[in-house]
């Protein structure tokens, strides 16, 4: 089957919709299916060729219309406005089935009925001709009510798992890009309100973001420079040593993630992850992890002064934890995303 998937974002841009996006092309690639993926966004330097399958990147109307006429059918990873009207004018000139792959709320929710985009936006995808996935039960309940099939987010088993070797001696990792809606202030805030407390808490931060500048200043205003320490972005092979030295993983989001798949990575290597209360974020961490009240500091704070103690309690039940990260291997994904397109593709 000849597939495009279309990503709003792609690499190199850091997070994990271009991670869930390249992970499953690499799949159906390696499937023997036929792959082109289609992005809005530039390279910036990185190296396209590196990947195994071909990457188009800002194609003008024609050039996309011709790639839609190859295709059996077309994958939408991330809606965004952006391209968002050449794609529904080439929908209607190739007739293509098409899948749109849910990752956040951007398509209309019934929380955004009020936008002016909202509107023809909806309109446009709620053809009949459109399926839609979702990556959580809690993601589906946001969208209008256009029906949806639940497949869940896939992360690099292949690669997250404990790092030999590697101490489990730190506190608490955060993997983040840096910006408000992120709520990394959360962490840095939580760990100062545990010292005053006079409890033990230190925090390794790895990311970066618009919001780098505004984090720098208010680690300096609460005087945590011995407990908070930022190291940038980190690569996959690097997350994967911190994941493995570091007791604790928050996911302090202010808003409501579709899902999470850093929550994934942080399992297989072995950590307690710890998430806002809100979203999908409570099915990524899954029956072993805790949750926090959303955009609260306080909160947070309670819960890992209680989950940091000398000596430190034990760590999850290794064995529900390997059957809640089952369903998000890589080649299961993988296999029921080929299954619902060929599906969609013969209806």
């Amino acid at each position: 089957m000849r597939i495009i998937i279309y990503s709003s974002t792609f690499y190199p841009a850091w997070g994990g919709l271009a991670e869930v996006t390249s992970l499953l092309a690499e799949d159906l690639a390696s499937c023997g299916e036929e792959i082109r993926l289609i992005t809005p966004r530039s390279a910036g330097g990185f190296n396209d060729r590196g990947l195994p399958f071909p990457v188009y990147r800002k194609p003008g109307f024609i050039e996309l219309r011709n790639h839609l006429r190859w295709c059996d059918i077309v994958l939408h990873s991330g809606l965004h406005r952006r391209g968002l009207l050449a794609l529904a004018g080439c929908f209607y000139l190739t007739r293509r089935p098409w899948v749109v792959w849910h990752h956040d709320a951007s398509f209309p929710s019934r929380r955004q009925r009020g936008r002016p985009w909202a509107l023809p936006k909806s309109l446009f995808l709620r053809s009949p001709r459109i399926r839609h996935v979702t990556t959580s039960q809690a993601l589906q309940s946001d969208l209008l009510p256009t029906p949806s099939q639940i497949i869940p987010c896939a992360y690099r088993d292949d690669l997250y798992s404990p790092t030999p070797g590697v101490g489990r001696d730190r506190d608490v990792i955060c993997a983040s890009r840096l910006d408000r809606q992120k709520g990394v202030d959360l962490l840095i805030e939580a760990v100062a309100r545990l010292r005053d407390q006079g409890r033990r808490c230190t925090a390794t931060i790895a990311g970066d973001g618009p919001a780098r500048r505004e984090l720098a200043n208010l680690f300096e205003d609460l005087q945590v420079g011995d407990r908070v320490r930022f190291i940038g972005r980190a690569s996959a092979p690097q997350l994967r040593s911190l994941y493995s030295s570091h007791r604790i993983l928050v996911v302090p989001s202010r808003v409501r993630e579709g899902f999470g798949i850093v929550a994934l990575e942080a399992l297989g290597c072995g950590c307690l992850v710890v998430g806002s209360d809100a979203g999908g974020l409570p099915e990524a961490i899954g029956p072993t992890g805790k949750t926090f009240k959303r955009d609260s500091a306080e909160s947070l704070a309670t819960l890992l002064g209680a989950m940091i103690t000398d000596p430190p309690p034990p760590l999850h039940d290794s064995r529900r934890v390997e059957m809640h990260l089952k369903p998000h291997a890589r080649r299961e994904v993988a296999k029921v995303f080929l299954d619902h397109l060929t599906e969609v593709y013969r209806e």
